[in-house]
């Protein structure tokens, strides 16, 4: 639907077209500093908590 990888007509707008703008970004690896930002709050938030499961 995004028009990544499919022979489709992409949907478009301004956020179908934000999505795979960041979609190729993170693909690349050239994340923008929102989005940086974004993985630094996401990976704090993961080492706060310890997480055991039980069978």
């Amino acid at each position: 639907m995004l028009g990544i990888k499919t022979r489709r007509t992409p949907i478009d707008g301004d956020i179908a077209r934000d999505i795979r703008d960041a979609v190729a970004r993170v693909a690349t690896g050239q994340l923008n500093e929102r989005e940086r930002a974004s993985v630094k709050r996401s990976k704090e938030a993961l080492n706060r908590y310890e997480i055991h499961w039980e069978q």
